[in-house]
């Protein structure tokens, strides 16, 4: 989850049940708590939900 799906475009291109994480800075103690299976992303989705919303709308407004 280091590289790839923080730039946004998903969300541009796919605004609908996008791959998107939260703008934050992150560290591991391993490399493999990096890696993302489905259920790591749906719960990730969950918990950031309401927040990637209010980001898409203030976004949408600023377009």
């Amino acid at each position: 989850m280091t590289k790839y799906i923080y730039c946004g475009f998903y969300q541009k291109t796919y605004p609908f049940d996008a791959i998107m994480e939260g703008i934050f800075a992150f560290s591991t103690k391993t490399p493999e708590e990096l890696l993302y299976n489905k259920g790591k992303l749906f719960n990730n989705g969950d918990n950031w939900e309401a927040k990637i919303s209010t980001n898409t709308q203030a976004d949408y407004l600023h377009q």
